[in-house]
């Protein structure tokens, strides 16, 4: 599975959430196209978005090892899941970043990172990413999805 996208729309002129048929083939190219206009684009860290607003953010990444991070482990060669302390500090992160979002949240994740030094970890999709995805399709909301 290769990188994936979710898109999540609101158009508080229309009362809350758009119904996103149109955008069902929405991809990370045609954004940067123009497809969606956003004007400027700022980077920044989850960490500096905190007091900070956007039209549309997108967060990358949502891989589990990058967000939340896990650490490498010397003697058992392993990266072991966050301590609790981590993961609740990486959540916060995620929200204060996903919340920035005025119109769009684009979330970008896949089920596998390839280190610096050529190693591929295949510990699937963010918790966070798998979370937010649970909560939508629980709730009705419009989004839109690869196919």
């Amino acid at each position: 599975m290769g990188p994936a996208f979710l898109v999540r729309f609101t158009d508080e002129e229309h009362g809350g959430h758009v119904d996103l048929a149109l955008f069902k083939r929405l991809t990370l190219v045609g954004i940067s196209a123009g497809e969606l206009r956003t004007g400027k684009v700022a980077v920044a860290t989850y960490h500096s978005a905190k007091g900070r607003e956007w039209q549309v953010v997108i967060l990358p990444g949502l891989v589990d090892g990058i967000m939340p991070s896990r650490f490498w482990d010397r003697k058992r060669k392993k990266l072991p899941q966050p301590p609790p302390d981590r993961l609740r500090q990486d959540r916060l992160a995620f929200y204060v970043g996903l919340t920035r979002a005025k119109r769009a949240a684009v979330l970008i994740y896949g089920d596998h990172w390839e280190t610096d030094w050529g190693g591929r970890n295949t510990l699937g999709i963010s918790r966070f990413a798998r979370d937010v995805l649970t909560e939508l399709s629980a709730s009705g909301d419009s989004l839109s999805r690869p196919r």
